[in-house]
């Protein structure tokens, strides 16, 4: 028996493709299907749980995709950052034309004359990349804010392939890994939708404990020939015999609150979405759904999310209310809102963690027991990753 904790989409991946091949297989999931890429629908408004694209469609995801019958859509992004109240396109080292002249000299000079040492903490790769000032007023802040640390205590390479290049001299809107993207008119549920529509099983269950060759699931034991795992790696090691040793090894990462509103009214620009740097808002990104399809709420309303990062205490809905209208971005009027509260959002990894996180690998496949998805593999990955382990596993 194939057996797969989680019906996110990792999961849904591997318990599709098992289908497919008729093999034996059991997807237990503790809440409802989907995982971060759930759509909710209320009051005729719909809503995803945070912005969450397909960035990349290769050959592979693209015939599952179709497999499933979900007709995705290519949007070319639209995206901002807010800057001296106003918005600058994103990627903002690729669009300081639209600076004021003042800044526009600050940022060149500073570029052309940035250190070109090799760098051994983020603000130091920022430094090499766009010089200090983008980074003293933009990069530092926006990057402080999102991950709850100062960068210089992230390694060089965190953001990898996530870092637009800098491009002063040759200003291009469209550039970074998500120039163009792919998104289901409904939201992206609807991919969640189109693996049950193919008789992917599913059954109510909560993983309380990982044995050899077996797992208990909602107070009974079952055994496995191979264990798909797809839930945060703090919470498997919790429960894995075998991981004793890990017990006390400090996963870092970020929680994430979601604050969907339903307005009579607009995100500004038609903006997709805006990233925000400075410390007085306590969010790190603000978008629209319906901005990117207008099937995500009724005429003359908005669907609209607010992302904000969570180390320790939450915020209160009202502040984060108040403080984006305080911005003037968001015009119209506010019906009515619905939080969400993710523990584990962001993995955070450096060259230790790396080195943990590949050393359980190991132990967990000798058990035949794999890990797959953003959080059980400690990484900070797209949906696309996601799928692409699922196809590699299966």
């Amino acid at each position: 028996m194939n057996v797969i904790i989680g019906a996110g989409i990792s999961g849904l991946t591997i318990g599709y493709l098992l289908h497919k091949k008729n093999e034996d297989y059991i997807i237990f999931e503790r809440e409802e299907p989907g995982g971060w890429c759930r759509t909710y629908e209320i009051n005729k408004f719909r809503f995803d749980a945070g912005g969450h694209f397909f960035h990349s469609m290769d050959e592979s995801i693209e015939s599952l995709i179709g497999d499933i019958g979900v007709d995705m859509h290519r949007v070319e992004r639209r995206a901002f950052v807010y800057w001296n109240k106003s918005l600058i396109s994103y990627p903002i080292q690729s669009n300081i034309a639209q600076f004021n002249f003042n800044e526009r000299f600050f940022a060149s000079f500073s570029y052309i004359f940035r250190s070109r040492k090799t760098p051994e903490n983020l603000k130091e790769f920022f430094m090499t990349k766009t010089g200090r000032f983008l980074c003293d007023r933009f990069l530092y802040g926006y990057n402080k804010k999102m991950w709850g640390k100062n960068p210089e205590k992230l390694p060089p390479y965190f953001l990898g392939r996530y870092f637009p290049e800098t491009s002063l001299f040759a200003p291009r809107k469209q550039t970074g890994y998500n120039p163009v993207f792919f998104y289901p008119s409904q939201g992206i549920g609807e991919v969640i939708k189109g693996f049950l529509k193919k008789g992917v099983r599913i059954k109510k269950g909560n993983l309380e404990k990982v044995g050899e060759g077996k797992v208990r699931v909602g107070g009974r034991w079952i055994r496995y020939r191979n264990l798909y795992l797809t839930i945060p790696l703090p919470e498997i090691i919790k429960i894995s015999p075998f991981l004793k040793e890990f017990r006390e090894y400090p996963f870092d990462y970020v929680g994430m609150k979601i604050l969907l509103l339903g307005v009579k009214g607009k995100l500004i620009n038609n903006a997709h979405w805006i990233y925000f740097a400075q410390d007085n808002l306590p969010f790190t990104r603000v978008g629209s759904f319906t901005n990117i399809s207008k099937e995500m709420s009724p005429g003359g309303y908005s669907s609209i999310w607010i992302e904000v990062p969570v180390r320790n205490k939450i915020p209160e809905d009202r502040s984060i209310i108040d403080a984006i209208k305080s911005t003037g971005l968001l015009r119209g009027k506010v019906l009515f809102t619905r939080s969400l509260h993710f523990p584990y959002a962001y993995p955070i990894r450096d060259d230790v963690t790396d080195m943990v996180v590949k050393e359980i690998e190991g132990i967990l496949k000798r058990r035949g027991i794999y890990l797959s998805g953003r959080f059980a593999r400690w990484e900070y990955n797209t949906m696309s990753d996601s799928i692409k382990r699922g196809m590699e596993l299966v």
